[in-house]
């Protein structure tokens, strides 16, 4: 089957549940990682699964956060434009991407 992505001009790969290495959890999202020119954005599973996709590993986190609450401080450019310089937001997760990264 073929990915029609030509009336999108970026691309969110959302949460999961599940594991980046587990094809059934990432469905259809490893395609579109893995045959798209446009800009990705990976929330959770979906940044794992990019991760993932560049070679990269993704383990079992050193502290799981399952509802730990966070400041965001971030600089007011690209994705954040417009947003409160802090604010706080909900961390889920238990799994991480090691580094170094890939290229």
């Amino acid at each position: 089957r073929q990915l029609r992505l030509d009336r999108f001009d970026n691309i969110v790969i959302s949460p999961g549940p599940g594991r980046p290495d587990v094809a059934r959890d990432v469905g259809i999202s490893a395609a579109i990682i893995r045959e798209t020119d446009l800009p990705l954005l990976g929330v959770c599973l979906g940044h794992q699964a990019i991760v993932v996709d560049a070679g990269g590993v993704v383990d079992t986190a050193p502290v799981a956060r399952h509802g730990y609450l966070d400041r965001i401080e971030h600089d007011g450019i690209g994705l954040f434009t417009g947003l409160p310089q802090q604010f706080t937001a909900v961390r889920y997760h238990s799994l991480c991407a090691r580094r170094p990264l890939p290229d």
